[in-house]
């Protein structure tokens, strides 16, 4: 398959997100240490700017040799993320958004269309990390770079109480898996 049509295909495996999270959670694993994690509305900017990234990504990796393997493990991720959030609905209760301002209406619009299921593995940190990952090779003498972005985009998801701490470390593991995956179809 050629690359617009893989690029097509990754974004066809988005829709599995937006069907399964219409779905009941059945599960929140909450630790006692995301109890403690306070909501930070300006965490929403890097939340949201989060999806430029991706595509970013995708424009600069798009005319490399890096581009197939990112992009089949984006495919490969969302897959078995949407696999895993299928079979084990889980989710994130979120806090009631109290205040007004441009910050908290931001939380409150996405907390109202993006409902409280998928929320292990993060759809987020898995997507962050193989763009930062294969940013880093492309760009390999600004690997810090991507590793901040990386950095602030994980808080971001628990600063917005979009996710949980196990969330994270379930995002990782679904982009290990799919690197996993790729070097097997490659």
């Amino acid at each position: 398959m050629d690359k617009a049509g893989l690029l097509l295909f990754f974004v066809l495996t988005l829709l599995f997100y937006i069907f399964l999270n219409r779905r009941q959670s059945r599960y929140y694993w909450k630790s006692r240490l995301d109890e403690k994690v306070p909501l930070i509305p300006v965490f929403v900017i890097p939340y949201v700017l989060h999806f430029f990234y991706i595509c970013l990504a995708i424009i600069l990796l798009y005319r490399t040799s890096l581009f197939y393997s990112f992009i089949l493990v984006l495919i490969s991720g969302t897959l078995l993320s949407s696999l895993f959030w299928f079979l084990i609905p889980n989710g994130v209760k979120r806090p009631k958004i109290e205040g007004k301002g441009i910050l908290n209406g931001m939380l409150r619009f996405i907390y109202l269309h993006d409902k409280d299921t998928n929320g292990c593995p993060s759809a987020h940190i898995f997507q962050a990390t193989a763009s930062s990952y294969f940013l880093s090779l492309l760009y390999f003498q600004n690997w810090y770079v991507f590793l901040f972005i990386f950095i602030v985009i994980t808080l971001s998801v628990l600063f917005t109480k979009q996710h949980y701490i196990i969330d994270i470390f379930g995002g990782i593991l679904s982009f290990l898996a799919s690197l996993s995956i790729m070097t097997l179809l490659i």
